[in-house]
């Protein structure tokens, strides 16, 4: 069944329509229109609630629990140490690393261009730049020179953030290199040891200031709006040029909750995430449940069998994610039999790497002891979950509207699929279904980055 991709209600730049020039000569940061921001508002969708707002209410409400953890075998990743940081922790290296960022001179709307392992350091540096106002855009780390020569002109960053070293691998240096070409950049940032010159290390942020207020400042806050940009990802196109793909808080807290709503997230649950912050499943599915529900974000990379489940087994972790082929290789190696690993387990996101399940999919995630929420990424644009009952196999790609969470009978509308001049013996699902795919989601960004002007007097 060959189904192609269309998407609904998603223009590419250059057919932008006249709200967004006209945002663009003024609020450039808000693709999304009127109509748009009203529909989704008036369903209870989308509201006024930043990224940002939600970390600063964990903050206040639970300063002393756990926020965030590195990945126990951190070192062998980068030199950097290994971190486990409280709530008001990690919001105080947040502001030291803001007033770093006013030092050179970044602000609201400027773009950090940031390439960094699934580390504690990316989420100070995420949260850095929401609490700014300015928009992050996370580079994947397979990127090299050539990847970053041709996608960074089209979002001119102001700065380009990395680490001394990844896998081995000296990033900084190349970050270094790269913004030699970049006219936009500012500054370059790293964290570890031995950065090269011209490299401003970031390390400092994590130390205590004795007699120094690191709280946040009355009045610094609330910079951005909910329907304001917060990030820049990036996904493959029909050339060889990466598409710059920006996102709303609005649109990334939908992301997020579907997720919560569909594997039953719990406030202060355990989050433990391998995805490094780059995308639409990493962030949507694991790092916005996790500032929604205030709970802990355990973060691992790369993968490592051994290294996975002693994090299991440390952190009591409720919620994780992981892609099929894990999974079975964990359930083959009797993880999920074993009481310490998921005694406190309340769901598992199989990740499934498109809309199409391969042939023998039901092997992969089956009859295992926890609940399992099966994830289809559908590239950049929107991601569907549906939980499993007990002895369900994985289900199809959902068709029509679909409602949050997925087992009841009303809800709030997430995603809508439909199929284009297909024909179908099945109303229910896409089983029997050819044609191009449609989908509409309040998680699906408005239009590729930037915006052009058109028909507008220089």
């Amino acid at each position: 069944m060959g189904i192609n991709l269309i998407l609904g209600g998603i223009k590419r730049i250059s057919n932008a329509p006249q709200w967004a020039n006209e945002a663009w000569g003024g609020d450039k940061m808000q693709l999304s229109d009127r109509a748009t921001i009203e529909k989704y508002t008036e369903a209870g969708i989308w509201g006024d609630a930043t990224l940002q707002a939600l970390f600063q209410r964990s903050v206040k409400r639970t300063p002393d629990l756990f926020a965030v953890c590195d990945p126990l075998n951190k070192r062998e990743i980068t030199n950097g140490v290994v971190r486990k940081l409280t709530y008001q922790e990690l919001a105080d290296a947040v502001t030291h690393l803001t007033a770093v960022f006013r030092d050179c001179g970044l602000r609201k709307d400027d773009v950090v261009a940031v390439q960094l392992p699934n580390t504690v350091e990316q989420v100070v540096v995420f949260l850095a730049t929401l609490e700014l106002g300015l928009i992050y855009s996370p580079l994947p780390l397979l990127w090299r020179e050539h990847e970053m020569r041709t996608a960074l002109p089209w979002i001119a960053p102001r700065a380009l953030i990395s680490s001394s070293t990844i896998t081995g691998r000296n990033h900084a240096e190349m970050m270094r290199q790269v913004a030699v070409e970049q006219m936009s950049v500012r500054g370059v940032f790293g964290f570890g040891h031995d950065l090269p010159d011209g490299v401003q290390s970031l390390d400092s942020v994590f130390e205590k200031r004795v007699g120094e207020e690191t709280r946040h400042a009355p009045g610094a806050n609330g910079i951005s709006g909910a329907n304001d940009i917060a990030t820049i990802c990036w996904a493959g196109g029909d050339s060889s040029t990466p598409c710059a793909v920006p996102r709303s808080h609005n649109q990334w807290i939908s992301a997020g909750m579907m997720q919560i709503l569909e594997s039953a997230v719990e406030t202060n649950a355990t989050i433990l995430s391998p995805y490094p912050l780059t995308g639409l499943v990493s962030i949507g599915a694991f790092f916005v449940p996790w500032l929604m529900t205030g709970g802990t974000l355990c973060l691992h990379h790369p993968f490592d069998l051994d290294c996975f489940v002693e994090q299991m087994r440390a952190h009591d972790v409720s919620y994780m994610g992981l892609p099929p082929s894990i999974i079975d290789l964990l359930k083959n190696e009797g993880v999920f039999q074993e009481a310490q690993c998921i005694k406190n387990l309340k769901a598992l996101a199989c990740i499934w790497p498109g809309t199409l399940l391969p042939k023998k999919a039901e092997e992969f995630a089956a009859d295992l002891m926890v609940p399992v929420t099966d994830i289809r990424n559908i590239g950049e644009m929107a991601y569907s979950a549906r939980r499993r009952v007990s002895g369900e196999k994985p289900g199809l790609l959902g068709h029509g509207d679909i409602t949050y969470p997925t087992k009841h009978t009303s809800g709030a509308v997430l995603v809508s699929t439909r199929v284009k001049g297909g024909i179908s013996s099945n109303g229910e699902t896409a089983s029997l279904l050819a044609g191009d795919l449609m989908i509409r989601s309040p998680m699906m960004f408005d239009a590729y980055y930037p915006p052009e002007i058109e028909g507008v007097d220089e």
